[in-house]
């Protein structure tokens, strides 16, 4: 995915990483990558997709999988198919790899989840919002102050807005009439 957004720096960083930890870190039991100072370039092909302009498309929360969208849905598809550990035929042991991999990312939201019930007064907008961000942010250009500013969401849980009030001092009300 380095490669496909024109990321050159990061795709050799990657090869980098795969050469010392598979060689070095003894087929991959070790990270030695990190410890060189090598960093991990974590890409996939929905944030390949948002780099040459598809959109999001609307926000759907996956069953297992969780907060998606349609582009990045798409990309899991493809992610899913490029994994080199889903053309074993050693079924027993790409079902293990396959459990043992959504063991761990589950256990590594177990924080975010405390985080949500602690934080959030409408849990699954307060998720929304922040998938979204992370998305886009993770898409943006290095630099870039509004990642999406060309991508509009349009929210239906918010009331609409109203336009600001004229510049100036605030109008005083009319005295109240005599009876």
């Amino acid at each position: 995915n380095d490669v496909l957004q024109a990321k050159p720096i990061a795709a050799f960083e990657d090869v980098a990483r795969f050469f010392f930890n598979s060689t070095l870190g003894i087929g991959g039991f070790f990270d030695i990558a990190t410890r060189v100072g090598i960093p991990d370039n974590d890409e996939d092909f929905g944030q390949t997709l948002g780099h040459w302009g598809v959109p999001a498309g609307p926000y759907l929360v996956l069953p297992v999988l969780g907060p998606s969208t349609f582009r990045d849905t798409a990309g899991t598809v493809v992610d899913f198919n490029g994994n080199l550990l889903t053309r074993t035929s050693d079924v027993g042991f790409r079902n293990t790899v396959s459990a043992v991999g959504i063991v761990n990312v589950r256990a590594n939201l177990l924080d975010a989840g405390d985080l949500l019930e602690q934080a959030a007064l409408d849990r699954y907008s307060f998720a929304r919002d922040i998938y979204l961000q992370r998305r886009s942010s993770l898409i943006a250009p290095a630099g870039s102050a509004n990642p999406d500013a060309s991508e509009k969401e349009e929210r239906f849980d918010l009331p609409e807005e109203v336009a600001p009030a004229a510049p100036g001092p605030a109008p005083t009300p009319a005295p109240a009439a005599a009876n």
